[in-house]
């Protein structure tokens, strides 16, 4: 009956433990398939080969391993033209994801014939939070460029899609730093987030206005007031629970050790 009751608590406590540890995001290293096609091809001034699988892109090597979605799973734009999705080697040899194959760049490719605003705010629906409950979310960050006003990421935690805005942050915007050097290598960050509502949005989203000039009009200027097509990259992005699901589970086994108590006397 001893044992019995000990491995009764391990395994509560064990499964306290995976609650508590379980990453809330839906694709967070974007290594799924999209759920929709690739709505832009040809981008450079020499064009790219035609592909018809999202997965071939890979096979094209650097500077042209990459691809432009509507969405992704789990994932959805709220302002931008889309998300671009980088390969292992898209940027040359040694630049890879931090985990997996797969990376975005939050400032998307558009047609250098025709620029236009080109950073994009990615988010996901989350459901089943607990109200009050604190939430650690993890995200590792890479500058693409050393440049000013080039590669800024925002955050975003809203109750509501509808309230996800570009200035309205849950924390000051991520961006190249000398000292971090995150643009050398791929930098964790992490923050704290509250659940104010059973459903919240996480959003993430590029900022930067470096201008555009055309390599076919390099005496002229396209200019956009939202980005230049490079920018914050992003990878491995979590969201787990902190503090009260652990506690509650304390809670839970010292009752449960309480009510055995009572049983034996």
């Amino acid at each position: 009956m001893k044992k019995s009751i000990f491995k009764t608590l391990i395994l509560a406590g064990g499964l306290v433990a995976s609650q508590a540890n379980a990453n809330l995001i839906t694709n967070g290293s974007f290594e799924d398939i999209p759920d929709s096609k690739v709505i832009f091809d040809n981008y450079k001034d020499s064009t790219r080969p035609t592909i018809n699988s999202f997965n071939d892109y890979a096979s094209l090597g650097a500077g042209n391993s990459w691809a432009v979605t509507e969405s992704l799973v789990g994932w959805s734009t709220f302002y931008g033209p889309g998300i671009e999705t980088h390969f292992n080697g898209t940027l040359g040899d040694g630049f890879n994801a931090q985990n997996g194959n797969r990376y975005l760049e939050l400032d998307a490719h558009f047609a250098y014939a025709n620029p236009g605003d080109s950073n994009t705010g990615i988010f996901q629906q989350l459901s089943g939070l607990s109200i009050g409950q604190t939430y650690e979310l993890s995200f590792w960050y890479r500058a693409r460029t050393t440049k000013n006003d080039d590669n800024g990421l925002g955050i975003y935690w809203e109750a509501n899609k509808n309230s996800l805005n570009q200035n309205n942050m849950v924390m000051p915007r991520v961006d190249y730093n000398l000292k971090d050097q995150n643009n050398l290598a791929w930098t964790q960050y992490k923050k704290n987030l509250v659940a104010t509502s059973s459903s919240m949005v996480i959003g993430f989203g590029g900022l930067g206005n470096l201008l555009f000039t055309s390599k076919s009009d390099p005496t002229g200027t396209n200019s956009m007031d939202n980005g230049n097509g490079k920018g914050a990259l992003l990878d491995n992005v979590s969201l787990k629970s902190v503090s009260a699901p652990a506690t509650f589970g304390l809670f839970g086994l010292a009752a449960l050790g309480l009510m055995l108590r009572r049983r034996k006397a």
